[in-house]
């Protein structure tokens, strides 16, 4: 029963390389696999968290990049992996649904100097916008 706390670690990692393969046929499928992965691994990990047997598991996968990695449940760990899985739901949304009319994607670069000058090279003003895609 300890293995199964590998599967909420690698099972996006899979997950992420199959929708990346599913995205070149057709976005939407694409979007909809995601979201319902990222659903699947908020259940998992909720499922860790109220599972006694399961809260308290650990699981040791010695040899991996010479050190070794352990994974244990309970607690701040598992507490933890909730906020991710439920972060990765929530950033999947937008995908299905598509995004806010409002929102702009965009970079504030603030001026540092209120005179306007950046070492010597003029700048427009204290706020600037750039376009990040």
């Amino acid at each position: 029963m300890d293995r199964f706390l590998l599967f909420p670690v690698f099972f996006p990692m899979l997950a992420g390389l199959f929708a990346f393969q599913l995205g070149r046929w057709q976005e939407k499928a694409r979007d909809m696999f995601v979201l319902s992965a990222t659903a699947m691994e908020l259940l998992l990990v909720l499922t860790i968290w109220t599972n006694p047997e399961l809260s308290q598991a650990s699981v040791a996968v010695e040899g991996f990049c010479a050190l070794g990695i352990r994974f244990q449940a309970g607690g701040f760990h598992t507490l933890m992996a909730l906020l991710t899985a439920a972060g990765w739901l929530a950033a999947s949304l937008p995908g299905v649904y598509g995004p806010c009319p409002q929102a702009e994607p965009v970079l504030l670069l603030l001026d540092a100097h209120p005179g306007g000058h950046h070492g010597g090279v003029p700048v427009g003003g204290p706020v600037h916008r750039l376009r990040v895609f």
